[in-house]
């Protein structure tokens, strides 16, 4: 399944307004630029560009320009800015009336750490005012985040994958909550959901150690639950095996932790030639209906513009 061209032909006729970080890495502004130029030309949608005076003023001096269709924005904390003008109804410092306020932003070369303290400030927040005056057994998630990506492997196979930072899936509830998330998303899109759960080693490997017992304990717990709450959907643990996952065509991957995500997306990603098209954060997205898509600071052009892609395609929910 190519799930990519499906956001790519949603896209095709939006007319919305992204916002994308950069940073002063000269190969990663070339990047943004390119698939910015791309984005432009295909759709009716405009960008936003958005980094500090500095950088803004390097993107200018290397020859990238705007025009009636991508804008530039210098601001002191261009994290703040995308997240408030995607939560905040406030109008985009521009001459052109028509960039009014983000539909979707991009973190793009945006350091992942200062992004991610602002985003979850900003989801406390939208919760705390969400609850006012609610019963005190509503939840708040303290901030959680669920960043769900989507992937390519060198086969062209295409699949959600989760999570992707060292800070996810690192607990039985986290990986729960990701998938109930992730089905979620899979409605929206019309998909039916394959997923498949990792662990740290077989079956037969149990006693070997402790902490790869525990994390194939959690996996087959956590398959017997989803099995029961979604006895319509595939949802298998695939051990250690993610080969195997991957020749019966999961479409939803589930790592062990979030250590170990982390390495199987640089594998796949920088020495595999898979393809990263983007992550989006999931409960932004269901419970607000709010689109950020994440990228790596360095990512090449492809992922770039499927991140771009990715967020004009979920557009409107």
């Amino acid at each position: 399944m190519n799930i990519l061209q499906k956001f790519i032909a949603n896209s095709l006729h939006t007319n919305k307004t992204i916002g994308i970080g950069i940073n002063d890495d000269r190969f990663a502004q070339q990047n943004i630029h390119s698939a910015i130029e791309k984005i432009v030309k295909k759709t009716s949608s405009k960008v936003v560009v958005v980094g500090t005076s500095n950088t803004i003023q390097s993107y200018r001096n290397n020859g990238f320009i705007e025009n009636n269709r991508v804008k530039c924005v210098a601001i002191h904390d261009p994290c703040s800015f995308l997240i408030d003008h995607l939560f905040i109804d406030q109008t985009l410092p521009s001459s052109d009336p028509d960039f009014v306020q983000f539909n979707a932003i991009v973190r793009g070369g945006l350091s992942s750490t200062p992004f991610l303290t602002k985003l979850r400030a900003c989801l406390l927040d939208e919760e705390r005012s969400t609850f006012e005056g609610e019963s005190s057994s509503t939840q708040i998630t303290n901030g959680k985040t669920y960043r769900l990506a989507l992937l390519e492997t060198s086969k062209g196979h295409q699949f959600f994958y989760g999570g992707v930072g060292i800070d996810e899936v690192n607990s039985y509830l986290d990986k729960f909550h990701m998938i109930q998330q992730a089905i979620l998303l899979f409605k929206s899109l019309g998909i039916k959901p394959k997923i498949g759960i990792l662990s740290g080693g077989r079956l037969g490997d149990i006693g070997r150690d402790s902490w790869i017992d525990q994390t194939i304990a959690d996996a087959e717990n956590l398959c017997s639950q989803l099995q029961q709450m979604y006895p319509l959907y595939s949802i298998k643990h695939y051990q250690v095996l993610i080969e195997q996952a991957m020749m019966e065509q999961v479409n939803l991957l589930i790592a062990p932790e979030g250590i170990a995500g982390n390495l199987i997306y640089r594998t796949l990603v920088h020495l595999g030639n898979g393809r990263s098209y983007g992550a989006l954060y999931l409960s932004q997205y269901n419970k607000y209906e709010k689109i950020i898509i994440d990228c790596s600071r360095v990512a090449p052009e492809f992922e770039v513009e499927g991140s771009l892609y990715f967020a004009l395609g979920l557009l409107p929910k």
